[in-house]
């Protein structure tokens, strides 16, 4: 992303900035906002571009400005200034140097364990993107996409401002490939196939939290946001599920509503309808970001990242007899 002028909140944008999407664009300046958050301030004129009104789908030319809300600064530097203040203990170095698969000087790709947030926010701040700061002291990791906290597997920070605005344009224009490894419960499912159904974000009335459920199949007729998973099945026992899962779309929660929806809930995803799993005293889901297929930001070359099976999924796959089905 561009430096900012002589104001606070405005930002001139660079030759590494020219052909982004406004919103992506504004998601990797502002972390602490999602999706929704950026286009409503699109939608509502408090980010304006050389003046005027911008929509969230618009391109970026170089030299354009942008403008949004101070307070958006100002708490984007809050979020910076709390990153800097944590401080590693060698086990924790350690420990975190472990989940890496993959470092150079423009990319860090580590598997994500379970129950680590990938962003700061309300009620937790040791999160994966502020240990990355803490652990890398030559460049400033930048998170290029994100999983849920129960999710775990690949994961990839960019160390340069244009490997950043590289990888995510690959993520937003889906030139990635991304393979999940998936247990489900319950429906048995096709042998392979293509779960087609939009989604749409919820709020639910007794608790206040959000959401996502499929609306309608998008060959009859989209009401929410267009989504798409192909799947394969790779083992089956009883009720319980192996799936290999590949979102054709970027939607929040995709994997875990769209398997809800066909009456095959993951395992452990009690918030879908899956039945709670317990590795120790800790909760988990078994959904993990498996392999990873992209073109490296610098040389263009054909990458594929593998990350391991967390300890929990690997000791379920070999109860279950499917060690050798991946």
């Amino acid at each position: 992303m561009s430096e900012s002028t002589n104001t606070t909140n405005t930002y001139t944008f660079k030759d590494e900035d020219a052909g982004q999407r406004i919103d992506k664009a504004l998601l990797h300046m502002f972390p602490q906002l999602n999706f929704t958050a950026v286009n409503k301030l699109c939608r509502k004129g408090q980010i304006r571009l050389d003046g005027k009104r911008v929509k969230g789908n618009e391109r970026i030319e170089v030299g354009q400005v942008v403008k949004f809300p101070p307070a958006l600064a100002q708490q984007a530097d809050a979020e910076n200034n709390e990153e800097g203040l944590i401080t590693l203990t060698p086990a924790e170095r350690k420990w975190l140097k472990g989940l890496i698969l993959f470092q150079d000087e423009h990319l860090l790709i580590i598997n994500k364990p379970a129950g680590l947030p990938v962003q700061a926010g309300s009620g937790h701040t040791r999160s994966l993107d502020r240990l990355m700061v803490a652990l890398v002291e030559d460049a400033k990791p930048r998170l290029v996409h994100r999983l849920d906290k129960a999710t775990t597997g690949t994961l990839v920070f960019a160390l340069s401002r244009k490997a950043a605005a590289t990888m995510a344009s690959q993520f937003a224009e889906r030139d990635t490939d991304k393979t999940y490894l998936a247990v489900v419960q319950g429906a048995p499912l096709e042998s392979e196939g293509v779960i087609d159904f939009a989604l749409k974000k919820t709020t639910i009335a007794e608790t206040g939290n959000e959401r996502v459920r499929a609306v309608k199949n998008n060959k009859e007729g989209m009401t929410g946001d267009e989504a798409s998973t192909a799947y394969k099945r790779l083992a089956r026992k009883g009720h319980m599920q192996l799936i290999e899962a590949k979102p054709l779309t970027g939607r929040t929660h995709q994997i875990r509503a769209h398997f809800s929806t066909m009456g095959a809930p993951l395992y452990g995803d009690v918030k879908y309808g899956g039945d709670a799993f317990k590795h120790g005293s800790k909760a988990r889901m078994f959904l993990h970001a498996y392999r990873l297929s992209f073109a490296h930001p610098e040389t263009g070359k054909a990458m594929t990242i593998k990350a391991p099976l967390p300890d929990y999924f690997d000791e379920y796959l070999d109860s279950m007899g499917w060690t050798s089905k991946i």
